[in-house]
């Protein structure tokens, strides 16, 4: 899945994010689920990728408002 990422879509879009909801209400994953351990390190080495974990339905809003903030992310 990760190299799919890498290799074709990546290189064709302006912007990929991923938003990983953790399991239960409230609190993080215990754990890095496979995606985001796959993921997590595009964050860095693609400007046109950015990876977020929303905890709680409060966070949801500031999360996607992060994510798409012109400033932050233009390419």
């Amino acid at each position: 899945m990760a190299a799919l990422l890498a290799e074709d879509i990546l290189p064709i879009t302006q912007y990929f994010a991923y938003v990983e909801v953790s399991g239960g209400v409230g609190e993080l994953l215990r754990t890095d689920s496979n995606l985001w351990r796959a993921y997590a390190p595009f964050s860095t080495s693609h400007r046109n990728f950015a990876a977020r974990r929303v905890a709680d339905r409060g966070d949801i809003y500031p999360v996607f408002r992060d994510l798409f903030t012109p400033e932050k992310h233009s390419v």
